[in-house]
């Protein structure tokens, strides 16, 4: 995958022509798709550094885990021959080939009487009155206000008791909510309800090491796959579009935008399949990912589609928003799993857990050996019962482990009457967190190896401040029954019953969260070495001093990276979008030339309808910007022999043309028939001048009158009073750093320069602000500008300019092929902000 998404990207523009003149679109579609697959190569290198961690870890741990502390025996050479004697005559039998071996003993008479002697028994009296409960309340009658409930799960389960002997006795649901309901319990008893094996919660504590990594390594393969077919829809554009030069925006057959269509498309259904979204969240992941085709019915026609460029940095934006929506909306606060995304419930292999184990990195390694070794002591065990007291540290988890299902069972009695929605989803809530926390510690366990069944008493909801609701009867042991006790009335509130299992499922989490001393006791009777702590467990794999980088760290660095890329790519798009000439601020067709001999090389005007063109061999020739297919008048010259650099009107429509060695006005024999006889002004000797612009309205009180390129600099000039005047520099003028000034305009105090690269620069020399840049179309050599006054501009601005320029590709004849005549272009002025040097 990798090495597709390099070959296309490396390799996609290789058999174009002219790679390096794309024009605004192409430039678009190329950095859209560009940024897509390498977001692409950048998640999919991620999710294989995570993936391959996690599994190195994981490997690692689980090994030491089976060696170190299930103590499996690697078997001798006897051993080995031995078993393969025993191995010839293996389940030979057909009685023995269809056996349980496990389950067999199980299913015997003295061993189920056995098991059933051991982990099922009938309390004594002793017991009884321990716990606050008089033996009286054991045998179905009532003891003072509390009435005898039925088994706790079903008739069934009734019938099986009286069968077994065994009785259950009630309990109230307040002392489940505020504690008090297994006062009296003898140490050893509770020991009974042991939850999760220590094995399996051994397992489940180290796995925080790899989880996270493992998790998320799935996430980014699953961006990285969309981003891929994506980006693919985008190349696909670019590759299927029409080479034709056409400077209306991009223009791509009806089998373009079909592959583009499709692709994205597939990308869009390959996320419904990985995230967990409801119907709105899906409908807005479908536009945000489906609004680039919907771009086919804006503009359509017979065989093409239309996209101008306005819309493309807006099809920029969408695709970056659904990025980085997909990649921030799986970052997470600590001890969350992203439930955006449907790996994330697969992430335990034991059960579906809401809070992942976070692994805690207190102090370093050697301290904490050696503050064991020489006090023993380990970490906070909430199992180990040292006092009957509720509440207490050292009986709050035995408490709360056997409680569990009683108080489960009593918030689904609640859940069957006719509430409020608000009360109904908060209830769910709540019993959903204390389901999954009673799940991970091992609570349904402790409770099939209970001494006895428990029973919940009926009690009153009290649902007061609804309308037309009253207080409710829910009877936990025997359903929504309408009969209840005449005795002390009990009562509880929606709110209490909430508490109540919040703060029992957060017990629940933290013991299961926490590696006790009954459970290295418990993992030490398999014969293996005893596990201190997890953080000791997993030390050797740590480096003292060294910067772990978790794996929902880990990711969010990547998120960071990938927004810093794409904001930077955003800004771009919509700062080049800025910089071009829209097609309404452009005349078309374009003015071509009537003389195709001749070879302009720079551009004058006088602001309004009159332009002049210099020839460098030819001369220099007047003509009308309205009729400038025929009235050609031509050629002048006043440097003789010498080529003419440029031409340009001065004030009162004064013709000057830049010599070699000087400035020098057009004589009066020169001037064009039918035009009124000018007195020529005065020869200025300023030489090396490669462009001119004279300023045929200067600002009043402005000593600017001109503008020119001596030397490849921009110098402002100067002329003295009179029409006689003669020009003079006044010194060189700071430009916008990379700028390479090729022809220079000026009008009414407003200065245009050319550059190189086909950008239009604007200077006011009145504050001397830069405005732009402003690219015209590529596939053109431009040669020459001037400023246009704003009746004269296309779009009635602040004053456009006139361009010359040529294209670049040759023209077609009978007769083969003949060079490209100059054009003239009209650019109405766009708004920018200054710009800053």
């Amino acid at each position: 995958m990798l090495g597709f998404i390099v070959t296309i990207y490396f390799n996609f523009d290789r058999t174009d022509d002219g790679e390096d003149d794309r024009t605004f679109s192409e430039d678009q579609v190329n950095a859209l798709f560009t940024m897509t697959l390498l977001t692409s190569f950048f998640w999919f290198l991620v999710s294989i550094w995570m993936i391959m961690h996690a599994k190195v870890v994981a490997q690692s741990l689980s090994t030491k885990m089976l060696l170190q502390t299930m103590r499996i025996p690697f078997p001798s050479t006897t051993d080995i021959i031995h078993s393969a004697k025993n191995a010839e005559q293996f389940e030979t039998d057909l009685e023995q080939a269809f056996r349980f071996p496990v389950l067999s003993d199980l299913f015997r008479p003295a061993r189920r009487a056995e098991q059933e002697s051991s982990v099922i028994r009938q309390p004594t009296a002793a017991d009884l009155e321990a716990r606050g409960i008089s033996s009286s309340s054991t045998n179905g009658t009532s003891a003072g206000n509390r009435q005898q409930s039925g088994p706790l799960n079903s008739p069934v389960q009734a019938e099986a008791n009286l069968e077994t002997g065994v009785q259950s006795f009630s309990i109230s649901v307040l002392d489940l909510m505020y504690g008090g309901a297994f006062r009296g319990t003898a140490k050893d008893e509770l020991e009974t309800m042991q939850g999760k094996e220590p094995h399996l919660k051994l397992f489940r504590l180290i796995r925080s090491q790899w989880s996270a990594y493992d998790l998320y390594g799935q996430i980014a393969m699953q961006i990285g796959s969309a981003q891929l077919l994506s980006g693919l829809a985008y190349f696909s554009l670019y590759y299927l579009r029409d080479n034709h030069d056409d400077e209306e925006g991009f223009r791509v057959p009806v089998s373009g935008w079909f592959a583009f269509a499709f692709l994205e498309l597939t990308a869009w259904w390959s996320l419904v399949l990985d995230v967990s979204l409801g119907l709105g969240a899906h409908l807005l992941l479908a536009l945000l990912m489906l609004g680039s085709p919907m771009c086919l019915f804006l503009n359509s026609g017979a065989s093409y589609f239309h996209v101008g460029d306005e819309i493309l940095p807006i099809l920029f934006a969408v695709q970056a928003s659904w990025v980085l929506l997909l990649c921030w909306a799986s970052v997470t606060c600590p001890g969350r799993w992203p439930r955006l995304w449907k790996a994330s419930q697969y992430v335990d292999v034991l059960h579906r857990e809401d809070h992942p184990f976070e692994d805690t990195d207190d102090v370093p390694r050697s301290n904490r050996e050696s503050s064991f070794f020489q006090s023993g002591d380990l970490e906070s065990d909430s199992s180990d019962v040292s006092s009957s007291e509720f509440g207490e540290p050292a009986s709050s988890f035995a408490d709360a482990q056997f409680a569990a299902t009683p108080l489960l069972d009593s918030l689904d009695a609640v859940l069957q009457l006719k509430l409020p929605r608000k009360l109904e989803l908060k209830l769910a809530r709540a019993r959903k967190h204390l389901y999954a926390a009673a799940r991970t510690a091992g609570a349904f366990r402790a409770r099939v190896l209970s001494f006895s069944p428990v029973a919940v008493d009926g009690f009153w909801l009290k649902l007061e401040g609804f309308r037309g609701m009253g207080d409710a009867w829910v009877d936990p042991s025997r359903g929504n029954g309408s009969s209840h006790e005449r005795g002390e009335r009990t009562e509880a509130t929606v709110e209490d019953l909430c508490q109540a299992a919040e703060k029992m499922a957060e017990t629940l989490w933290k013991s299961a969260n926490t590696w006790t001393t009954s459970d290295m006791q418990h993992l030490a009777e398999y014969g293996g070495e005893p596990v201190h702590r997890i953080s000791d467990f997993v030390g050797q794999f740590h480096k003292d001093g060294a910067l772990l980088v978790g794996g929902r760290r880990y990711y969010l660095g990547g998120v960071v990276i990938t927004t810093v890329l794409w904001i930077a790519a955003l800004g771009w798009s919509f700062s080049a979008e800025l910089t071009v000439i829209h097609a309404e601020a452009l005349h078309k067709p374009a003015i071509e030339l009537s003389l195709p001999w001749l070879a302009p090389v720079a551009l004058g005007c006088d602001g309004g309808d009159q332009i002049v063109l210099a020839d460098t061999a030819a001369g220099v020739f007047v003509g009308s910007l309205s009729n400038s297919s025929k009235g050609w008048l031509g050629p002048f010259s006043a440097c003789g022999d010498a080529d003419t650099a440029a031409s340009d009107f001065g004030p009162d429509g004064q013709l000057w043309m830049a010599c070699p060695d000087s400035l020098r006005p057009a004589s009066s024999a020169e001037q064009w028939a039918g035009g009124p006889s000018r007195e020529s002004g005065r020869t200025s000797l300023i030489s090396g001048l490669q462009a001119l612009a004279l300023d045929p309205l200067p600002l009043p009180g402005s000593p600017l009158g001109g503008l020119a390129l001596r030397h490849g600099k921009l110098v402002g000039m100067s002329q003295s009073l009179g029409l006689k005047g003669e020009w003079k520099m006044l010194g060189t003028m700071s430009v916008p750093s990379g700028l390479e000034a090729m022809a220079v305009a000026l009008y009414a105090g407003r200065g245009l320069i050319l550059d190189a690269g086909g950008s239009v620069f604007e200077l006011d020399t009145a504050s001397g602000q830069w405005l732009g840049p402003w690219s015209m179309p590529t596939g053109f050599t431009w040669l020459g500008i001037c400023a246009l006054s704003p009746a004269q501009s296309p779009n009635q601005s602040a004053g456009g300019w006139l361009a010359l320029g040529r294209p670049d590709a040759a023209t077609e004849t009978q007769l083969g092929q003949r060079a490209p005549r100059a054009q003239l272009w009209c650019f109405g002025r766009p708004v920018d902000k200054p710009l800053e040097l």
